[in-house]
């Protein structure tokens, strides 16, 4: 500890910017966060965190950073201070993965809490998303939050009853979601699909949620979220 926050020091009194980590959280828990942001800002990095979803080609804990960084030296305290944390054995990747990009001073720290592994299943952190209404009249979208509540707008307001627009959502038992309305009274249940598409940017993973059934109070849709990998 005393070594890496001594040649760090001395990086910083040399003029070298201050390397910035994005640190990916959707596969960490809150406490996991906390520990790592504290530990890394302690020893003089920037920390910004985001929930974007992982690259696909990302399995394991993953360091991605430019050939251009200027401290390379951060980069190899980085590995040994996530080593320290609970993740000693890292991979360390150049360039980028899918469209994640990083520059001179940035690098992208890709980790998972103990016990979490991303597969194909989709679990609850990659269902907290905006998704756009598809293959139905109405324009709507559907806001699945992280803590498990839910927002429907519409881009021009029906005239139905209005209680169904938030509430509480769940993944009853893969690959099936259901949504709860505020005011208990209204259920409705969602399949998971996953598929991709190629246009020509590049390749895009596709979550959509299909309706299971049909309700007067709301949309016969499916609710589609893309992402570029």
């Amino acid at each position: 500890m005393k070594c890496i926050s001594a040649t760090l020091f001395l990086v910083f009194l040399c003029g070298c910017s201050t390397t910035k980590v994005h640190l990916y959280k959707r596969y960490l828990s809150d406490d996991d966060v906390l520990l790592i942001t504290q530990k890394l800002e302690t020893l003089g990095y920037d920390v910004e965190d985001n929930t974007l979803d992982f690259p696909t080609e990302i399995q394991h804990p993953t360091v991605i950073y430019s050939p251009l960084i200027q401290d390379e030296a951060s980069l190899t305290n980085l590995v040994s201070a996530t080593g320290e944390l609970g993740w000693p054995d890292i991979d360390v990747q150049l360039l980028f993965k899918g469209n994640h990009w990083y520059s001179k001073n940035s690098v992208g720290l890709f980790l998972m809490s103990k016990g979490v592994e991303r597969s194909n299943r989709v679990g609850i952190q990659d269902l907290a998303n905006q998704y756009t209404s598809d293959k139905c009249e109405l324009s709507a979208k559907l806001k699945l939050n992280p803590d498990n509540t839910y927002q429907i707008t519409y881009k021009n307001e029906p005239n139905t009853k209005s209680q169904h627009k938030t509430g509480h959502w769940a993944l009853t038992g893969y690959p099936y979601v259901q949504l709860v309305s505020s005011n208990n009274k209204w259920n409705f249940y969602f399949e998971i699909h996953e598929s991709h598409l190629t246009d020509i940017i590049g390749k895009v993973a596709l979550l959509e949620l299909k309706p299971l059934s049909s309700h007067h109070v709301f949309p016969n849709c499916s609710f589609v979220y893309g992402v570029r990998t």
